[in-house]
């Protein structure tokens, strides 16, 4: 258990990011869930106040059966919760890609094989959003169904509705399955068939229905049964690793050219 200033974010419903300093904040590093108060949020956010109330009318979450809704800093920005298996408001932090940024930022000061689009992201852009969307080069489009993700760990299918454009950014319509009617952001959503992270299992209910899908007897067998590494391979494992994954041939290049040790060529 740790205490000091922690720095945490989360995004509010328009895919917004907010990111605030928590003073005298007790932290569980190795923990995965950490309790935040709603009043020691108050507190924060009425400090500078004319007549300090902790932001009494303006720092809040009501809470119903299948969602919450969390408003924060004078009512200014709000998130809506969906609430998990526990049947509580969890709201995930610290969610972006930050840490992935810093990790390719120093990885190329030492390696950059001028490979760009291993670093890019190809984006169509059409004029006319009124009946399209577009989503990490995917399109959106009235009638589609999709993929919403609340966040929590729960993914269930919807029907895209359509986009409106507000000052905050775009905000997104869809009907869940129960006939539901919510706005969500661009990063809760995904077509059916693309792929994402949060398609990996995430408990044992979950593993057992992927096991075997999509995986031919052979490959199955395989993975079961994986073939073990002679000790000069686990020697250029070695380097791979250390050298911030270099790929194999250009190991095997600077073995035979004696930079790195000469046997490794031969694998």
């Amino acid at each position: 258990m740790l205490q000091g200033t922690i720095r945490i974010s989360w995004e509010d419903d328009y895919g917004n990011t907010h990111t605030h300093d928590l003073d005298e904040t007790k932290y569980t590093p190795h923990g995965d869930i950490n309790v935040i108060a709603v009043c020691k949020l108050g507190d924060k956010f009425g400090a500078e106040d004319d007549m300090f109330d902790s932001d009494e009318n303006g720092t809040w979450i009501k809470t119903n059966a299948n969602y919450s809704i969390f408003t924060w800093d004078h009512a200014k920005f709000s998130k809506t919760i969906r609430h998990a298996r526990s049947r509580l408001p969890e709201l995930y932090v610290n969610t972006s890609n930050s840490t992935f940024r810093s990790y390719c930022t120093k990885l190329k000061r030492i390696y950059d094989d001028a490979i760009a689009y291993a670093f890019v992201t190809d984006v169509y852009v059409e004029d006319d959003l009124s009946e399209t969307t577009i989503n990490n080069g995917r399109e959106f489009e009235v009638g589609d169904s999709v993929k919403y993700n609340s966040g929590h760990g729960n993914v269930q299918s919807a029907k895209y509705l359509r986009c409106e454009s507000t000052d905050h950014g775009e905000r997104h319509r869809i009907v869940l399955a129960d006939g539901q009617e919510i706005w969500t952001s661009a990063s809760n959503l995904s077509l059916m068939d693309q792929t994402s992270l949060t398609d990996i299992p995430f408990d044992v209910e979950s593993y057992c229905g992927e096991v075997g899908k999509g995986l031919s007897d052979e490959q199955i067998a395989s993975m079961a049964r994986p073939k073990r590494l002679s000790p000069l391979q686990q020697e250029l494992m070695y380097w791979h690793e250390k050298l911030y994954h270099l790929p194999f041939h250009r190991l095997i290049a600077l073995a035979s050219k004696g930079i790195l040790p000469s046997r490794l060529a031969k694998c």
